[in-house]
């Protein structure tokens, strides 16, 4: 024989635990909406302000990045596929002048 449900107040409920986040959900989040950390460290010696140092970082996805107009990764040389033309660009550049110098010795 089952036993009946105990009885609850009019109007009551059962609150749902909440759910722990594991990293990936947690990690998604923030990717998706992005975080700003910001700070500054001054240090001053009698009113002098000695040294500034601002901090700021900014964690999200590239994508969300893109949506906010940053992109400096694809300008950058050193992280873009266009090193090597730089490279080869430089050393045309080089060699150009130096037959220019040496036309006019």
């Amino acid at each position: 024989m089952s036993r009946p449900a105990p009885a609850r107040p009019y109007g009551s409920a059962v609150a749902a635990a909440p759910q722990p986040a594991n990293i990936a959900d947690v990690l998604e989040r923030v990717l998706d909406k992005g975080i700003v950390i910001a700070g500054d460290i001054r240090v001053n010696l009698l009113d002098i302000e000695l040294l500034t140092i601002k901090i700021r970082l900014l964690i999200a996805s590239v994508d969300r990045a893109q949506e906010m107009g940053i992109d400096w990764w694809r300008r950058d040389p050193l992280l873009s596929d266009d090193q090597n033309d730089l490279i080869e660009e430089n050393e045309r550049l080089r060699q150009k002048i130096e037959s220019l110098e040496s036309s006019n010795e």
